[in-house]
């Protein structure tokens, strides 16, 4: 493929090369169930569609939700001299996969930044479907505002996407206090029982994975793409601390809203109560930093 030297023009886009890596990081992730049968069809659609050589199926019938505070998102190949720093809060849905050679992926139909500069960073140089949003974090509270586009043409106008929030009566805590969750070879295992507390907590813990997603560019015409293929980027997780769940985990209270430009709920099949939210039980805390790799484009 022919490359091209990068202009420089007002606002540009840092462009500073991968591996990117973060100096430190404080989230929270949770397990959400899910119909399997609606993932499976975000798979054929999003993984399965591009021609590639493997079939990517769920890993499992759940998701999982990322919300975390990023600091210091900085490119490791740049000079010192040059080296530029950011600071930006996120809001994710992971979709845990497997292929047919057995491999765990995480495909991420939803990524949310409350910085304009990483979210293009994500989707220039890579081509995360990342999309800059308002997240307001308040200790163990966030809430994450999307600007939402009305069906059938009108204003749009920023509106709450998600709420989380600890609930006033602890659910009873699990015994996990001091053990080895899981190894890198149970993480299969603990994928299938992913809406567990304990399983979405693992798979922070399991180090190493590849985010897979379809990149793709619409043509200058709107019709089609000039850009269309499926691309793996590495994931490496160090956790700095793991906290004790007596003295810090907390039961949490999720709500979605139905937004049409947002269908969130219904592209995950997400199991979701009367209020269209759900109680998700034991959160972990973590504080880590993580590196996210070369991209690497699937089958070529």
């Amino acid at each position: 493929m022919m490359s091209f030297p990068f202009i420089r023009r007002g606002g540009y886009v840092d462009v500073q090369q991968p591996p990117w890596e973060c100096d430190s990081a404080w989230g929270l992730k949770a397990g959400l169930p899910a119909d399997p049968l609606v993932l499976q069809a975000l798979c054929d659609r999003v993984l399965n569609s591009s021609g590639g050589k493997l079939h990517y199926r769920p890993a499992g019938p759940g998701v999982l939700l990322s919300l975390q505070r990023i600091e210091g998102f900085h490119s490791t190949a740049a000079p010192a001299a040059e080296c530029i720093r950011y600071t930006y809060g996120e809001a994710a849905f992971w979709v845990p996969v497997v292929d047919d050679e057995g491999k765990l992926a995480m495909l991420l139909p939803y990524v949310f930044h409350d910085a304009t500069v990483p979210a293009a960073i994500g989707r220039e140089l890579y081509g995360f479907s990342k999309e800059t949003a308002n997240i307001e974090i308040a200790g163990d509270r966030f809430s994450v505002q999307v600007l939402a586009s009305p069906l059938g043409g009108g204003l749009a106008a920023w509106s709450e996407l998600l709420r989380l929030e600890p609930t006033p009566t602890p659910t009873k805590q699990p015994d996990l206090v001091g053990k080895n969750l899981f190894t890198a070879d149970d993480r299969n295992k603990a994928l299938e029982a992913l809406v567990d507390a304990k399983a979405a907590y693992a798979m922070l813990l399991s180090q190493q994975f590849d985010f897979i997603f379809l990149r793709q560019f619409v043509a200058p015409e709107g019709q089609g793409c000039d850009v269309r293929h499926l691309l793996t980027v590495p994931l490496t997780v160090r956790v700095a601390s793991v906290p004790s769940l007596t003295a810090h985990a907390n039961s949490y209270r999720l709500t979605l809203s139905r937004l049409a430009s947002h269908p969130v709920a219904q592209d995950l099949g997400l199991l979701l109560d009367g209020q269209n939210g759900a109680d998700l039980g034991i959160v972990m805390p973590t504080e880590f930093s993580f590196t996210l790799g070369l991209g690497r484009r699937v089958g070529g």
